[in-house]
């Protein structure tokens, strides 16, 4: 008896070792339940930040997915996003090969979508240093002034010929962002030739990899601003704090792209306390960050109030609040951008009083796709004021 016990003791030792070694191992994230070859991929719906937000509150912040074969970590957490944005930034600085985006964008040779190393860190250079530096930016202040009242222009003549016709807004928001760029980048208006429509999308991601123009319209119901018999010009921007709170909340609520751009982590790494193996695509959902209530008061509401005694920027030192990402591979065209938004903003709603056509409520649903955007577009009817 006493020889058959210790042979089992014995043969029970190095299952006890294994045992206390696993346990000793840092897990992997969360990993909800995938399906044969798909992976996840069902769980996504059309619009993936809403699904993505629905899996992180059952799983929590850091989710490990399958898209495919592809793992896929999930960020839904400011603080997850920091660790990934600054802590391990290096780890996580490249971006996951794609075929469609190297068809869309001449082989990923583009400054949002190119791999990690020196190519890349000489293109942002050469981007940031002759389109998107302050001093750049400024310079490029009388063709956003001169393409602002062409558009306010066009209201007025509108107005002009049928007073109870509504107005297009998305339409001329996307005139306005299209003519700023092609004139910037190649000196041209977008609608002068046809081969300008197509030099817009080699010019576009450098704005942000999105169209400014699709957030504007959430703005309109917001009246702050003066002189209406007058063109607002730049330098009076800064004496409007709350137009930038507007700002501000509406990129909190509705980010344009509430899923940043991927990342890939270049080799085994933790995050947390879980092990992340090289080559695993991380995502990151701005939109729920945006919306967490451990981070903001009334989330859902739309309270431009919160920002006008908050420190809280959108220029990636904040990581409750990223609609352009952080770190090396931010956006590097957001003072472009804002520069563009608040004049438009600020001229629209110092000219006009807005109303939804008779008989028609705002519709704020959301419409899929590489942005997203109100699924219909915003009608107005206008009323110089």
């Amino acid at each position: 008896m006493l020889f058959l016990l210790l042979s089992l003791l014995l043969s029970l030792l190095p299952l006890t070792l294994l045992l206390k070694r696993l346990s000793t191992t840092p897990p992997l994230a969360a990993v909800p339940s995938t399906a044969p070859i798909i992976g996840n991929l069902h769980q996504l719906g059309l619009l993936a930040h809403h699904s993505l937000h629905s899996l992180s509150l059952k799983h929590g912040p850091l989710m490990l997915l399958r898209f495919g074969s592809k793992p896929v970590l999930v960020v839904s957490s400011a603080a997850a996003a920091r660790e990934i944005m600054k802590t391990q930034e290096l780890v996580f600085s490249n971006r996951p090969r794609s075929t469609i985006v190297s068809k869309l964008l001449y082989g990923s040779r583009d400054v949002g979508f190119s791999p990690y190393g020196e190519y890349w860190r000489q293109i942002r250079s050469l981007c940031v240093v002759h389109l998107l530096s302050n001093k750049r930016v400024l310079s490029f202040r009388a063709v956003r002034e001169e393409e602002t009242t062409l558009m306010i222009d066009k209201i007025k003549q509108s107005y002009s010929s049928s007073p109870s016709l509504a107005v297009n807004l998305t339409e001329l928001f996307k005139s306005l962002t299209n003519d700023v760029v092609c004139r910037v980048a190649s000196g041209r208006k977008y609608g002068e030739e046809g081969r300008f429509k197509k030099l817009l999308g080699e010019f576009v991601d450098y704005l942000g990899y999105f169209d400014v123009g699709d957030y504007i319209p959430w703005l309109c119901e917001v009246r702050e601003i003066a002189e209406a018999k007058r063109a607002i010009t730049e330098d009076k921007l800064e004496k409007m704090p709350y137009l930038k709170a507007v700002i501000k909340e509406t990129l909190r609520l509705h980010p344009p792209g509430p899923l940043l751009i991927p990342r890939e982590s270049m080799r085994d790494t933790q995050v947390m306390g879980y092990d992340i193996a090289a080559r695993t695509q991380v995502v990151t959902n701005a939109w729920t960050i945006g919306r967490d209530p451990t981070l903001w008061a009334r989330p859902d509401e739309f309270w431009p109030e919160r920002f006008m005694d908050s420190l809280v920027d959108f220029r990636g030192h904040d990581f409750e609040f990223i609609p352009f990402g952080a770190g090396r591979r931010g956006c590097p065209g957001i003072q472009f951008a804002m520069s563009v938004d608040e004049l438009a903003l600020a001229n629209l709603v110092g000219h006009f009083d807005f109303s939804l056509p008779v008989g028609e409520e705002l519709d704020m649903s959301e419409a899929p796709g590489l942005t997203v955007r109100k699924r219909t577009a915003l009608l107005a009817v206008v009323t110089p004021w």
